[in-house]
């Protein structure tokens, strides 16, 4: 059964290998279909696919990293959903 929880991220934007971005923010970490794309290498293939740990701070902490950001020069390359899919945590909060 899926797992849904908030969590409190430290941090929203962490650094990428993705060789056209510098960073990348991910809204949240697991996943509802326990794909091989998104798995990273320290997660157990056990526990992957059962959950999903959505980051409610994302926008406070984007708030405040986005002047650190700017004032790099040049500006970082900033990517979204790196290892997430964008639409997917949304479908089970829809029927919650």
């Amino acid at each position: 059964m899926l797992q849904i929880r908030e969590a409190i991220a430290k941090s929203i934007v962490a650094s990428t290998k993705v060789p056209s971005a510098d960073g990348a923010i991910n809204p949240y970490t697991g996943c509802q279909f326990a794909c091989f794309m998104g798995r990273f290498a320290g997660e157990s293939n056990l526990n992957w696919g059962s959950y999903v740990h959505v980051k409610t701070n994302a926008v406070e902490l984007m708030e405040r990293e986005i002047h650190r950001l700017l004032k790099k020069d040049p500006h970082p390359r900033i990517s979204i959903t790196t290892a997430t899919n964008p639409a997917a945590v949304l479908i089970p909060m829809l029927f919650l």
